[in-house]
């Protein structure tokens, strides 16, 4: 799990064995013990045998934020949040510390209509917040991270789902239906 700064030192063992010269020397780049980055880093390596036949391989390290959940007013699934259409929600999450505030994928978040279920369990959003538009903010007293979502008045009856997409690559889902 990705610590302060969306970084992590990850360590791994890499083995390579010869059929002729038994266990080989393996170089890996980035080598075990460092810092690597939040998201996917492939890792490449090669060892040469006492004869000079270079063999190379390569693996993928994902290094993932420590996702706690969606905290209120935001219900985590299965439960659908009810709100009014046309308000700024305050969705709460945090990722145990500060890990900066670019932190989303490219376009997140995002929210897209969905069907509404009429038999799933629902929880009315009961604080909401002021906002001219939607922008993310970090509390260090709370150790949350805050995404005051706009919403539009024309979802009004509509169920929809906020997907939060993070640089980890890690989609985190709530779903609302807007009153």
């Amino acid at each position: 799990m990705a610590t302060v700064d969306s970084q992590e030192v990850v360590n791994y063992i890499a083995s390579a064995n010869d059929l002729v010269d038994g266990a080989v020397d393996v170089t890996c780049l980035p080598a075990s013990g460092a810092i690597f980055p939040v998201g996917m880093t492939t890792v490449n390596c090669s060892a040469t045998d006492a004869h000079g036949k270079t063999g190379k391989g390569s693996f993928k390290v994902i290094v993932v934020y420590n996702w706690n959940g969606f905290f209120q007013p935001v219900d985590n699934q299965p439960v659908i949040n009810v709100a009014k259409a046309g308000s700024a929600i305050p969705v709460k999450f945090s990722l145990n510390g500060d890990q900066g505030l670019n932190i989303m994928s490219a376009g997140y978040p995002a929210s897209g209509m969905i069907a509404c279920d009429s038999t799933a369990v629902t929880d009315v959003v009961s604080e909401t917040a002021t906002a001219g538009s939607s922008s993310l903010t970090y509390d260090t007293t709370e150790d949350q991270y805050i995404y005051v979502w706009k919403t539009e008045k024309a979802w009004a009856t509509k169920c929809r789902q906020l997907q939060v997409k993070l640089k980890d690559g890690t989609v985190h889902v709530a779903k609302f239906k807007f009153k």
